[in-house]
């Protein structure tokens, strides 16, 4: 059992860190809620913070039980005193049906009917947004409603940096199951910059929000209203990203239901992939045919994604054909493979081939991910603006964007340009000094020392240039696809990525054989085939 102040230690330590960093953009609400918060005893903090860590707004009061809270009707006297919480505040006939069983709810909101389910009431309701008191729709049960709901969010947002995590995540970091970098935390680096980012933020989550309750609901009447409010957003830099991501889903759903010009002027605002793809795409068919080969050509002098180069490869022959132009030629490389018949034996079909060549291991994508997490640790960790928002983070929230690499394109190329030992030097430090923080790429439970030097001194600087080059152009899509097993021999080492009975080689993995044979990195595919059992001899 966490200690009595377990919760509300975490999130004093959130309204702390935000004052901290955004004081000077806080709103009045957000200042009277957090002296209010401070200004109420310890019980009543603690009972709050549980609440607003549960799924609400609206609770039954008979339902609360938590052993830091002695007397639950005390500390709610207290939260209701300091203006924190609404007891029987007025409800809708919904939300008395999503709290009360439907046993309890039926005989208040219908005739009896033995065979009304609780989601045929939900949805009978719904659109009713009529008002009033608990007890004016016959429920005796007692129900409570946390206040300042838009100031709580508002310091969630500044702390977290974005609306989908919350303090649970804190508890194993609490009990020392996972251990984090020091990172940067101040004002000169934070996300926000003033009140009017934030709201324009919490904007776009709530445009978000509502373009998924319409897909839940298969209602699209409004969609193209929703579409321009998208288009008058004004992005900046801070929601660029977070933008483009919205714009597309919804772009793509205009495109589904035909609404294709509006799709296009969304596609258009940024080039977030697939943006590109899906615009060459409604330009062909629209037989925009110079429109869609000038994307095309966009596309392949500079992919943002390995998905854009796969779609060029495919795409091209089909919008060339129709301008009368001969198509660029992406040359393919045979790769290497070798046929093995083995018997049947227990364990996978890697471990089966590691029992088969003397020397091989197993760990596929952690080696080099190792590597490189180790060798690149100060720049997965350097101090850029706007991506690190609390000390419980194990990577910065940009880190699988496309502006990854840009926002720390100096100091990505200054690692890459240093030698093979200060490679080697680093790998070996950073093994000592940070074994066990939380780094996306170095998976400590499954690495040793001793594997990871093996790997490194098997290539050259100018190779595992190339790989940590390759990785950096898309680290979404190439942090996986690593061939399955590395083997050290007298000439270095090489990979071999190993295929079952019926399995094939993915796109990710193909990229990632192509780049090793023009890297000169030794690599091959290996494909087992299981011999049948010899029958028993009978006796």
């Amino acid at each position: 059992m966490p200690p009595a102040n377990y919760y509300l230690n975490y999130f004093l330590e959130m309204i702390d860190t935000v004052v901290q960093r955004y004081g000077d953009i806080l709103h009045d609400d957000d200042w009277s809620f957090v002296n209010r918060f401070k200004d109420a005893n310890e019980q009543a903090q603690r009972l709050l913070v549980r609440l607003l860590l549960r799924k609400g707004p609206l609770f039954l009061v008979d339902t609360l039980q938590y052993a830091e809270v002695p007397s639950i009707e005390m500390a709610l006297v207290e939260l209701e005193t300091k203006g924190l919480l609404e007891r029987n505040p007025p409800v809708r006939a919904f939300d008395v049906i999503h709290l009360l069983p439907v046993a309890q709810s039926k005989p208040l909101f219908t005739d009896g009917d033995r065979n009304t389910r609780k989601r045929d009431l939900q949805s009978c309701f719904e659109p009713d947004t009529e008002e009033k008191p608990p007890a004016d729709w016959g429920c005796r049960r007692e129900i409570i409603r946390p206040a300042f709901r838009d100031a709580v969010r508002r310091l969630n947002l500044l702390y977290f940096g974005n609306e989908h995590q919350s303090l649970t995540e804190f508890v194993l970091e609490d009990i020392g199951m996972m251990r984090f970098e020091t990172v940067p935390l101040s004002p000169s680096n934070r996300l926000f910059s003033d009140d009017r980012e934030v709201s324009m933020y919490i904007h776009l989550n709530d445009l978000r929000a509502a373009f998924h309750h319409m897909t839940q609901c298969r209602q699209f009447d409004f969609l193209p209203s929703l579409a321009e409010s998208l288009l008058v957003i004004h992005q900046g830099e801070l929601l660029k990203s977070r933008f483009a991501k919205v714009a597309n889903q919804v772009a793509y759903r205009l495109e589904q239901l035909g609404m294709v010009d509006l799709a296009a002027r969304l596609f258009a605002t940024n080039d977030l992939p697939p943006s590109r793809e899906r615009q060459c795409r409604i330009a062909f068919k629209q037989h925009r045919f110079n429109d869609a080969q000038t994307i095309l050509e966009a596309i392949f002098k500079s992919p943002l994604c390995a998905d854009e180069t796969a779609f060029h490869r495919r795409f091209a022959p089909r919008v060339y054909k129709k301008t009368n132009q001969p198509v660029p030629q992406v040359p393919i490389l045979k790769i290497k493979e070798r046929h093995e018949t083995w018997q049947q034996e227990s364990g996978t079909v890697e471990e089966v081939t590691c029992a088969h060549i003397d020397g091989a291991i197993w760990r596929e994508n952690h080696l080099p991910l190792g590597i490189f997490g180790l060798i690149f640790w100060s720049v997965i960790f350097a101090d850029v603006q706007g991506v690190w928002h609390h000390r419980f983070q194990s990577a910065p929230s940009d880190l699988n964007e496309p502006y990854f690499r840009y926002r720390r394109a100096s100091l990505i190329e200054d690692t890459l340009n240093q030698s093979h030992s200060v490679w080697r030097n680093r790998i070996v430090t950073n093994w000592n000094k940070k074994k066990g923080i939380q780094n996306p790429f170095v998976h400590w439970n499954t690495l040793a020392i001793e594997e990871l030097l093996s790997c490194f001194d098997a290539f050259s600087q100018a190779q595992w240039r190339g790989v940590f080059a390759h990785l950096l152009s898309d680290i979404p899509n190439h942090r996986s696809g690593f061939p399955d097993l590395f083997v050290r021999d007298e000439n270095g080492g090489r990979f071999i990525e190993v295929k079952g009975p019926g399995d094939r080689l993915r796109d990710n993995q193909n990229r990632w054989l192509e780049v090793f044979e023009q890297l000169g990195i030794k690599v091959e595919v290996c494909m087992v085939h299981f011999a049948e059992k010899c029958p028993t001899p009978e006796g």
